[in-house]
Order: structure tokens, then sequence, then C-alpha cells
């Protein structure tokens, strides 16, 4: 597994809020990835101050299609 370091290296990730959420989600997991975004967003409201936080959605569909070549 990737360090936080690592994955703002490969994705060219330049946000210095004081707390970074990174959600990998996919089209072929739709449902999924909805609900994980959406217990982020709810998360954040409720419990964190939104202010101080950044999301940053990573999509994976790429990496699975150069799985099947």
């Amino acid at each position: 597994m990737a360090s936080l370091v690592e994955v703002k290296n490969i994705y060219h990730i330049t946000d210095n809020n004081e707390y970074l959420i990174v959600v990998f989600w996919s089209n072929m997991l739709s449902k999924i990835s909805k609900s994980a975004i959406e217990t982020v967003k709810s998360n954040l409201s409720k419990y964190g101050n939104v202010d101080q936080a950044s999301i940053v959605l990573i999509n994976t569909d790429k990496y699975y299609v150069s799985l099947q070549e």
C-alpha cells in the first residue's frame, strides 16, 4: 500500500489543508462508489470542519481496463 506522500506525488495533489480525504471510485461499482462519497460528505458535515478538509476523488476505471489488455 502506498503512503499518502506517494499517492499525492502519483496524482499530483498539491493541497495543503489540514485533512486530505482520498476516495478511489469506479463506474463498475457505481452504487458502492456513490455511497462511499455520500458517507464522506455526511461525516464531514456532522463531525468535521469542512473548511479544513479536502476531498480528492480518483477514478480507477482506466486501471481496470488496462488489466484486460
